[in-house]
C-alpha cells in the first residue's frame, strides 16, 4: 500500500517540526493530497492511525484536503488541471499523455501528500502563551 509511505515521510516531517517546536500535544494534522498521488482517502486513514500508535500523534485527528494536480506537456506547452487540458480525471499516477498532441504530460504539483499544519491543544500553563496559533515557552 503506497499509502502507508506517504503518510510515514508526513508523519517525519511533523516529528521534525514537532522536535523543532518543542514538545506539545497535538490535536490535529491537517495534510493536502494531491489528487495525481493516487492516494485513497480511507488507505491514508489507515496508515495514519497504524503510524501513530504508541507516538506523540496517537491521538492527534487527521485532516485531509483534497489539492488538484496540474500537468504540462513539453511538447506543445499545455499547462492546468487536467480537465482544463482536456484530459479525463487521472485515477493512476501516470504516465499521462496530452490529449492535444499525443505527448507524455509532466506533473507539476499535486503527486503527494504535503504537511500543511499541525495545531496543538492549548494548554493551561503559565510559561506558555499562544502566539498565532502555536505555543511558545515563556
Amino acid at each position: 500500500m503506497h499509502e502507508y509511505g506517504l503518510m510515514e515521510a508526513v508523519l517525519a516531517q511533523a516529528a521534525e517540526e514537532m522536535d523543532r517546536l518543542g514538545s506539545f500535544e497535538v490535536e490535529a494534522l491537517r495534510i493536502q493530497v494531491g489528487r495525481l498521488a493516487a492516494a485513497s482517502p480511507e488507505a491514508l486513514v489507515t496508515a495514519f492511525l497504524a503510524l501513530a500508535a504508541g507516538t506523540r500523534f496517537e491521538d492527534a485527528a487527521l485532516e485531509l484536503e483534497d489539492a488538484p494536480g496540474r500537468l504540462r506537456c513539453e511538447s506543445c506547452g499545455a499547462e492546468g488541471l487536467p480537465d482544463e487540458i482536456g484530459l479525463e480525471e487521472p485515477e493512476d499516477h501516470g504516465p499521462w499523455l496530452c490529449p492535444r498532441c499525443g505527448y507524455l504530460l509532466h506533473a507539476l504539483e499535486g503527486t503527494g501528500l504535503r504537511l500543511l499544519q499541525i495545531r496543538f491543544r492549548v494548554q493551561d500553563d503559565p510559561n506558555i502563551e499562544v502566539v498565532e496559533g502555536a505555543q511558545r515557552r515563556r
